[in-house]
């Protein structure tokens, strides 16, 4: 297996520089999904959530370096490692990986898309997760705390294995239907495992976890976001004309300039969110969704989005695949909250 996902990652690579665009699969068979919510659950998360009034708390410092290593490594992965770390060596398992040497790009988009996890943080020891939800996959990181002084000391990762033989493409959310509340299941019972582990309060000092097969679980996470790269590149390429990449491109644009007429002409009306709930998500977060994940079923696909700078704020975007250009295509369009729980 560690063989295959390793050429698989060769051929990958190779088709990113030698096309700049990747042939995406087909997975199930859905002439319209339901995404596991409808109005009330949708009240819910944005009374609680994105709509809730801010209240300021003091969080530990180690929050903050956790956040300012996460966006550092969207920017320049070594500076960072050396600018964070007492020993950038303990951190060779990223820059001296194969993936890390002939497209970096494949951990500046890891990072961009996870989500911070924070554990321990009252001990000298904290550890934080960086959790990419889309990937399944974790790097996990121990801090070591000496007075104002807030250095990593150790990583370890960790890509989790599916029933089937393809690790690479079939992730386990992904193999339970792709939808919002699958990926939010997968999310919810990464986040409760680590609470459980490393909860949040605790004083008592802690350590990455141990995981086996370092090296095959780092060539499962570079596969599985470099195809995520690749497809969002096959969408979105400049030649490439396409029904997700039409609506999103005319979605966003009246996101934007709050345009409601647009999104009434666009949204269906049996659509889950109403326009003038998705006109209520603040200007700062509709404005700045950006795709990070594409799904390609057979009569239809789904594009994932994150709110830029705010990755617990997501969007999906569902577009029939059909071939009648110049009509309304959209399925279905929301707004989540990585946060929203789901049973």
């Amino acid at each position: 297996m560690r063989n295959l996902i390793k050429k698989t990652l060769t051929i990958l690579i190779c088709l990113s520089f030698s096309t700049g665009a990747y042939s995406i699969s087909q997975s199930g068979s859905n002439s319209r999904d339901k995404f596991g919510f409808d109005a009330e659950s949708i009240d819910t998360w944005m009374s609680e959530g994105v709509m809730k009034e801010k209240v300021k708390v003091d969080l530990p410092a180690i929050f903050k370096k956790a956040v300012s290593f996460r966006q550092g490594m969207l920017e320049d992965i070594p500076k960072t490692i050396e600018r964070h770390s007492k020993k950038s060596s303990d951190f060779n398992v990223i820059t001296q990986s194969v993936g890390y040497e002939k497209l970096p790009q494949i951990w500046n988009y890891f990072f961009s898309t996870s989500l911070v996890l924070v554990g321990n943080a009252m001990s000298s020891t904290p550890i934080v997760a960086y959790y990419n939800p889309f990937l399944d996959s974790v790097v996990y990181v121990q801090w070591k705390v000496e007075g104002n002084n807030i250095m990593a000391e150790k990583m370890s990762l960790n890509s989790f294995e599916t029933t089937g033989e393809n690790q690479i493409s079939q992730v386990k959310w992904v193999e339970k239907g792709g939808s919002p509340a699958d990926l939010l299941k997968g999310y919810q019972e990464f986040k409760d495992g680590f609470e459980r582990d490393y909860e949040f309060k605790s004083t008592l000092d802690a350590t990455v976890p141990f995981i086996k097969n370092q090296d095959y679980k780092k060539e499962v996470l570079e596969a599985r976001s470099l195809k995520a790269l690749l497809e969002i590149g096959a969408i979105f390429n400049k030649k490439s004309k396409n029904n997700i990449k039409e609506a999103w491109v005319s979605l966003s644009g009246a996101l934007q300039e709050t345009d409601k007429i647009k999104l009434e002409d666009l949204i269906p009306k049996e659509n889950v969110m109403s326009v003038q709930k998705v006109l209520e998500i603040p200007f700062k977060l509709r404005s700045r969704l950006a795709p990070v994940f594409v799904l390609i079923k057979k009569d239809q696909t789904h594009l994932y989005q994150q709110v830029d700078g705010a990755p617990k704020f997501s969007a999906i975007l569902s577009v029939k695949n059909a071939e009648d250009e110049g009509k309304n295509v959209i399925n279905e369009f929301m707004f989540f909250s990585m946060e929203t729980v789901v049973r």
